[in-house]
Parts: structure tokens; C-alpha cells; sequence
């Protein structure tokens, strides 16, 4: 067999044997029943993982069988959106194991097709045309298991700056790793849980941090922006703040006494879903302006009147009082370095 034959082999057995990774990824999610008690955000964690490792093995297959990068791209973007529909709950479950069916059946054909065009060059050509029919399943699981959160609950948006490389990765990083998640009703979102240690493997970098009262340097540096614009979404929508610490010292980027700093294995940012329905949390860094916002299924959730103050009291101290139609329902109280 020619070199560039081989290689078109090898490509499609690399995409193939990606995606039947991604069947089982499916059937662990949908129909392991042993696997209920897992928390959904665990689960994606797991897919995350998996879906990176075959995100770079397509990378690594840099052969001639697709002139362009583009299809590799398409189906790397599509592995995404499936990576990110798996933190959602939603469809009729009975379609979706359907179609997950259809899509293992649909495999296991083209793996025993794959054996013969090992030494048929036509029958090669024509698996490229049989990856449409796999991907297309792909696109039909996607849409089954889209449950479509689209009413917006609250948002809040902080301003950062580039002077300071190192802290804008870091930003970045972290409203990445939060982005996506689903918090279920009654469930306890920790910052730490989902974001975990800031380290420079992670891709985290040095920048100013707050240290006993003084400014230093430390690794993850600015990432208390992420946690004091998240609670403040959270505080907008509701969510009952289970744990919220302020910073030492006042910051630039939100209000007194509606900052949340945070340090792994010591302070974390905690918040329970009080609804009976799931969130979603997006989030977004970039030219300047990190965005969170809090999302559900079309008017699945009606917000109460939420009404937050803030007042400095005798001691100088900031106390954040939150009412909810009318009746206090949270406060905390803030004191900073002078």
C-alpha cells in the first residue's frame, strides 16, 4: 500500500476510534444506572479530560488525507458542543438511548468496513463520505440532549486591564474552567471544587496577591476577581451563599463589602441552587470585560424581587444586606485594612 494510503488509513482510524470513545463517554452518562449517585458536574469533569486527550490526538494526525485543516477542525468543534451538552439535563431519554444505539450500531459498521479498505483504495475514498453519516448522528445526539438554557437570570461584569499579562491569563483560565457548569437544585457549587489549585501546569502565572494584610506575588494572582464577579451574579440571582469571605484590603473591581476573595484550601466561595430547577453558569474574559451570567430553561425560573444594599456602620465596617420581596434574607459584613 502507498505512504499516502496508509496515512488516510490511519487518520480515519484515529477520528473513528475517537468517537467510539465518545459512545462510551455517552453510555456512561446515559445509561450506567450505577452511576446516578455521581454528581453531574463530577461527570463532565471526567468528559473533559477525555475529550482534551482526543482533541490533541487529532492534532497530532497532521497527514495529507483532508487538504485543509477544516473537517478536523468541524469535528473537533462538534466534540466541544457534545463535551459541553453533557453538563445539560434535558430531552426524552428513551430518544436520546435511541439514538445512542444508532450511533454504536453505525461504529461497529464502519470499524468491519475499515478492515476491507485497508486494501481498497475506492472503498478508502468512500469511508471518507461514510464519516458524514457518523457525524450527523453526532449532530442529532447534540440537538436530543440540548435543553436549551436560554433565560437569562442574572449578570454582573467586571473591567481588568493586559498592563498585567500574568493576571489576565489568569482570569481567563479560571472563568474557563467555571464556564458550562450546571448547578442542580439543592446542590453546593465550591469554587475550589471546579477550579481547583491555581498552578503553573494548569497554565497559571505569577501576578499581585493580597498576603497577610500586604500586596506580593503568588501564582494565580487575580483570580479573586473571578470569584467577587461570580458571587455577585449569584447574589443577583438569588442563590443562598453558603460560604463568602472579603479581602483584607478594598479592591478596584467591586464594590465594598461585595468582594469575594478566595485561597485554595483556606477560603473558598460556596453557593446553594434554591430553585427546583438547574442553572447553567457562562462565563466569558475577554477584551477586557469578564461576564457572568446565570442561565435556565426558558421561564423556568421566576426571579423574586431582589434588592441588595450596601451601609458603612459605626465601626467602619461594611455591611451588604440582600432583601428578597421585602424580607432580609442574607447580609455579611466586610472590614478592610485602613
Amino acid at each position: 500500500m502507498k505512504t499516502t494510503d496508509m496515512r488516510k488509513v490511519l487518520v480515519v482510524m484515529s477520528i473513528i476510534t475517537g468517537i467510539m470513545v465518545l459512545v462510551v463517554i455517552v453510555k456512561f452518562f446515559v445509561l450506567d444506572p450505577a452511576e446516578e449517585n455521581r454528581t453531574l458536574n463530577q461527570r463532565l469533569l471526567i468528559t473533559e479530560s477525555t475529550v482534551e486527550l482526543l482533541r490533541d490526538e487529532l492534532s497530532r494526525s497532521n497527514l495529507s488525507f483532508y487538504e485543509k485543516d477544516d473537517e478536523i477542525a468541524r469535528l473537533s468543534e462538534e466534540i466541544r458542543k457534545l463535551k459541553e451538552e453533557n453538563a445539560a439535563i434535558g430531552g426524552d431519554v428513551s430518544d436520546t438511548n435511541a439514538l445512542i444505539a444508532s450511533y454504536r450500531d453505525e461504529i461497529e459498521r464502519l470499524e468491519k468496513e475499515l478492515e476491507s479498505a485497508k486494501t481498497d483504495n475506492e472503498r478508502l475514498e468512500e469511508l471518507e463520505h461514510e464519516l458524514e453519516t457518523v457525524k450527523k448522528t453526532l449532530d442529532e445526539l447534540d440537538a436530543a440532549r440540548n435543553t436549551a438554557y436560554t433565560h437569562l437570570l442574572s449578570q454582573f461584569s467586571t473591567v481588568f486591564t493586559y498592563t498585567d499579562k500574568g493576571r489576565a491569563t489568569n482570569i481567563e483560565i479560571a472563568a474557563r474552567s467555571i464556564s458550562g457548569m450546571i448547578v442542580m437544585p439543592g446542590e453546593e457549587f465550591s469554587f475550589f471544587d471546579v477550579v481547583g489549585e491555581c498552578t503553573v501546569p494548569k497554565g497559571y502565572c505569577e501576578s499581585t496577591i493580597f498576603y497577610a494584610g500586604e500586596l506580593a506575588r503568588g501564582i494565580g494572582g487575580g483570580i479573586c476577581q473571578v470569584s467577587s464577579t461570580l458571587y455577585n451574579t449569584a447574589l443577583i440571582a438569588g442563590m443562598k451563599i453558603t460560604e463568602r469571605h472579603p479581602h483584607s484590603m478594598r479592591v478596584s473591581y467591586a464594590q465594598p463589602g461585595r468582594d469575594a476573595t478566595v485561597n485554595y484550601g483556606y477560603l473558598d466561595l460556596r453557593f446553594v441552587n434554591p430553585y427546583d430547577k438547574p442553572i447553567k453558569i457562562v462565563a466569558t474574559a475577554e477584551n477586557g470585560k469578564l461576564i457572568f451570567s446565570f442561565y435556565c430553561e426558558y421561564k423556568a425560573i421566576k426571579l423574586p424581587k431582589i434588592v441588595i444594599n450596601v451601609k458603612v456602620n459605626s465601626d467602619g465596617d461594611y455591611v451588604m444586606t440582600r432583601t428578597v420581596n421585602g424580607k432580609a434574607d442574607y447580609t455579611n459584613t466586610s472590614r478592610y485594612k485602613k
